[in-house]
């Protein structure tokens, strides 16, 4: 996986202060969305003390505070990364783009049209979830873990390891559903440059279709092509049907646990009313962000960046012969006039009105660039 992200560093150094600014805003956003529920916790017991109604509004107003703070600091989060993910999708783009102009001629009488350009409608966006929204996701949810396990083990460190259990279990469910998943994405995606193909090359020889009379043909394959693509999605969309409620399960399971002891933790006395809330509070920031959550852009476990050997098999059999141009520019329009070679005068075997008009076509032909 490293090594497929490996490509992607020269594009990410180019915007590294936009990385560093929101991974910062990540620590500083969790920080304030975080504090929240200790000012939750701090109100409830003085509710249960006995306070006066100035200091609740206190809380109130504190707990208002901070939440938007907290939500300005995820806006910019998103401004920041997810808008670096667009200029790196446009650089990729672009570069991409450069590279096929380079390549030479009989490189694409071996490579299929439609795979060429499944990789610049499909996999290009894919990279942009890669380097944009995953990264976000992974660092903010290893210091949601650090600052709320923080605050678990300060409350109550017996209902902590208790309720930890079940999410042990998340990250080799994670990675078992994921590789599936990637694996019928990519399947997908192979199926969609063959329907992008065939489509290319109807189009481009449609008058030979239509000499052969061969419409119900082509229609026919194509409507094949298009029914086996629907299957695949149809196979994806049944192990992402079980992925999402499989998470559900596991951090449903944790809620029960503290539900169950953490409430006869506070009958008895263990730990206070204010306690209890806050724990629960700290605790659901720990089961998201996950694939799926509510909190932001989705980010599939599909959405890996392909492995080029088995989405690609044509790169490693196909020599990727370059034209000698100036870097990755196109070749520019000549500035010279051309001049074509007069054609051979054989007038004489039409009548008179058509050998004038073929006389004057016998004169060379200067054509202007463009």
């Amino acid at each position: 996986m490293l090594k497929q992200l490996a490509p992607l560093l020269p594009y990410a150094k180019r915007y590294r202060r936009r990385i560093a600014a929101g991974l910062g805003l990540v620590l500083f956003s969790n920080i304030f969305s975080l504090a929240w529920p200790y000012l939750l916790k701090l109100g409830i017991d003085d509710m249960e003390a006995g306070t006066t109604a100035a200091r609740l509004a206190g809380y109130a107003g504190a707990i208002v505070l901070f939440s938007m703070i907290g939500g300005f600091g995820r806006f910019l989060i998103r401004e920041l990364l997810n808008g670096m993910s667009r200029l790196v999708e446009n650089d990729l783009r672009d570069d991409y783009f450069a590279h096929l102009l380079r390549l030479a001629p009989d490189f694409y009488g071996s490579v299929p049209t439609g795979e060429l350009m499944s990789r610049a409608t499909n996999d290009i966006p894919a990279v942009r979830m890669v380097i944009g929204p995953a990264i976000m996701y992974l660092v903010n949810t290893a210091v949601v873990a650090a600052i709320a396990l923080t605050m678990l083990i300060l409350i109550d460190l017996r209902l902590t390891l208790l309720a930890i259990i079940p999410l042990l279990a998340v990250p080799a469910v994670t990675i078992c559903f994921g590789r599936e998943i990637h694996k019928r994405f990519e399947a997908i995606q192979a199926q969609f440059g063959r329907i992008s193909t065939m489509a290319q090359e109807t189009l481009a020889g449609a008058r030979i279709v239509r000499a052969y009379v061969q419409e119900e043909s082509q229609a026919g394959a194509f409507a094949g092509l298009n029914r086996e693509y629907m299957i695949r999605n149809l196979r994806l969309a049944k192990v992402w049907g079980l992925f999402h409620p499989m998470l559900m399960m596991l951090t449903g399971l944790g809620a029960v646990i503290v539900l169950g002891v953490g409430g006869r933790d506070v009958i008895m006395g263990r730990i206070s009313v204010g306690d209890f809330v806050a724990f629960v509070r700290a605790r659901r920031r720990i089961d998201g962000p996950y694939p799926g959550d509510h909190d932001g852009d989705p980010v599939h476990p599909r959405r890996r960046p392909a492995d080029p050997r088995r989405r690609a098999p044509w790169r490693h059999r196909v020599p990727q012969r370059l034209v000698p141009l100036p870097g990755n520019r196109a070749p520019r329009p000549a500035r010279r006039f051309i001049q074509h070679r007069a054609w051979p005068d054989r007038s004489n075997r039409w009548p008179h009105r058509l050998r004038q008009k073929l006389h004057r076509s016998s004169h060379p032909a200067t054509l202007r660039p463009g």
